[in-house]
């Protein structure tokens, strides 16, 4: 055999080809049977059965090429994490239309020298688009996009498949005795409480098309949950009176719109229609829902400060609750049967917010689930914890990060911070700055050509202008993104290869009596701070940026207006 990868025909024939490799006999491999529009991604260490196997397969019979991709490094922990990736990229590719629909999402692997079977994954895409695969993008683009992000094909972690069988076990249980359920996903920012959210939504929407047959019983990557709850489910969802109806809520509008498209694009039988705003949840009270998936449930509101109160008004009054009262949280659980809460009280970052007083109340009987693996910043949880410490002022010793991994620098000019990370995201993609509330934002219903032609720049620190987002909706993707600096309220709930944080004079840092003070006149987000008093504001403005500071993969670098502030940073972070 000559290379890694081989073309055969998905044929009878080919069979006696695969035998005739030597290399083959009981090797693990990753396998790919495609046609113009359908592909099946596999692993196996015996292709020559597995191949009989799908040929076997009615649904198989359909497609036309066979790819064997071969290492003499392969192992089996290896080809289990290939295999995921491979199901994840042409997800996001978005070319074809993947055959792996009950087990196309495998459990996380982590094994010895794995970084060094990912680093494969670029030339292995690059030889299969060589070979006639119709492959779009590279892997960096790939991996830097939403579908990529949010897609229902990552690999679960241990505690986030134990999360998913109990959950899925307990709706099965609630509604078939006609109970209300509730269950609660807690864990810090990049611990994968969305990725468990989306992964829960696909099998339930799923669960009554599932198919059991022998090569997906053979497949040791077989499911990220449990045969016996895939079983369970697809006898429930049959026998249900009705299709499910599910939906899933964010109450932020960036985030909603992102997820609405990837569920639309992604193939896989999501939709967008499944991804609701709060308000459309609760207005469909005379159907109400079966289940409701609620993403960033913190962000759920009150009446206090809010905007659009004439919309909660009329909610409450379809519900019989007290406008004054209530919540959307309250409203939430009584629009449905079963609920599953995604939950970080300290991303709670205003007034309206649901309170964790309240939301501990609604919830007291609901199980709980806590993650606690950081899937997000390859700092791992010491820097989330370590970010947390600093915040704080507690008494701790110096971290250091290696640079290679994760990126943890403090500049002391902030123009040198903008042009880091704009060469960043030229390089890698996915790189923006972002700020504290600090100025006003004078450029607001621009674009950035008017905003630049009228001098309508937001933000000046020592006589370098920048913009705010021009997009409200889609920051993080826009083109003029790496132009202009982002707010929170357009990156929570996103993740970014690097980011650059903008402390503003709304925060400082007091030497003699060694705290963190804020200065509520030099902060501009009128709708948080509006009737509320100095500490709660403090602990707005620290959640605001905890969660700034935690949207980094690769890399998170600082600039400081006040000097004070920047010197007590100092003590914990390099100088870039």
């Amino acid at each position: 055999m000559i290379g890694s990868i081989t073309k055969l025909e998905f044929k009878n024939e080919s069979l006696d080809i695969i035998n005739s490799f030597n290399e083959l006999d009981n090797w693990p491999v990753v396998y790919l049977i495609a046609n113009n529009e359908e592909i099946y991604v596999g692993e196996t260490q015996n292709i020559g059965t597995r191949f009989i196997q799908h040929y076997q397969n009615a649904k198989r019979r359909t497609l036309k090429d066979f790819y064997i991709i071969y290492d003499k490094q392969f192992n089996k922990s290896a080809i289990l994490d290939i295999e995921q990736n491979l199901i994840h990229l042409f997800s996001a590719d978005n070319v074809y239309r993947l055959q792996n629909l009950n087990n196309g999402q495998s459990k996380y692997h982590n094994y010895y020298q794995k970084s060094l079977y990912l680093n494969k994954l670029d030339s292995i895409w690059l030889e299969l688009k060589k070979h006639g695969l119709k492959i779009k993008d590279s892997v960096l683009t790939l991996q830097n996009n939403d579908i990529f992000k949010f897609s229902p094909y990552h690999a679960l972690t241990s505690e986030q498949n134990d999360a998913c069988n109990v959950i899925i076990n307990d709706i099965i249980h609630k509604l078939d005795n006609k109970l209300h359920g509730i269950s609660v996903i807690k864990g810090e920012p990049g611990s994968g409480k969305t990725i468990l959210l989306i992964n829960l939504i696909y099998k339930l929407v799923n669960g009554q098309d599932i198919e059991i047959n022998d090569d997906d019983l053979d497949n040791d990557s077989f499911l990220s949950y449990d045969l016996s709850t895939l079983l369970s489910l697809k006898a429930f969802a049959k026998a249900y009176p009705k299709k499910l109806k599910i939906g899933y809520v964010s109450p932020m509008a960036a985030l909603r719109e992102t997820l609405g498209k990837v569920f639309k694009d992604i193939k896989c039988g999501l939709s967008k229609s499944l991804v609701i705003g709060p308000s459309e949840a609760i207005k469909s009270i005379d159907e109400p829902y079966d289940i409701l998936i609620i993403d960033e449930s913190h962000r759920l509101t009150t009446r206090k400060n809010i905007q659009n109160y004439k919309s909660f008004q009329d909610c409450a009054k379809l519900l019989n609750l007290d406008d004054k009262k209530t919540n959307q949280l309250e409203m939430l659980l009584k629009s449905c049967k079963y609920a599953v809460l995604v939950y970080d009280e300290n991303q709670s970052i205003k007034g309206s917010d649901i309170s964790n007083d309240d939301f501990n109340r609604l919830t007291k009987d609901a199980k709980i689930f806590e993650l606690k693996n950081q899937l997000r910043c390859k700092g791992n949880k010491n820097y989330i914890k370590y970010i947390d410490d600093i915040l704080n002022v507690r008494d701790i010793n110096k971290l250091t990060f290696d640079e290679n991994i994760f990126d943890f620098k403090i500049f002391t000019n902030v123009n040198d911070l903008v042009n880091r990370i704009r060469s960043l995201d030229n390089k890698f993609g996915l790189s923006r700055v972002c700020a504290g509330y600090s100025w006003p934002w004078i450029s607001n219903g621009l674009s950035l050509l008017e905003a630049k032609k009228e001098n309508k720049y937001d933000i000046n620190i020592d006589g370098n202008r920048y913009i705010w987002n021009i997009k409200s909706d889609n920051f993080i993707l826009d083109n003029s993104g790496n132009e202009t600096i982002g707010c929170v309220h357009r990156l929570q709930g996103y993740d970014l290869n690097y980011v650059g944080v903008i402390f503003g004079n709304e925060i400082t840092f007091n030497k003699e009596k060694n705290i963190i003070e804020i200065n509520k006149n030099n902060f501009y987000d009128i709708n948080v701070k509006k009737s509320v008093d100095t500490l709660t504001l403090k602990n707005y403005i620290l959640n605001t940026y905890r969660i700034l500071l935690t949207r980094g993969i690769k890399g998170c670098y600082i600039y400081c207006c006040d000097k004070n502030l920047e010197e007590y940073f100092k003590k914990y972070i390099d100088l870039a």
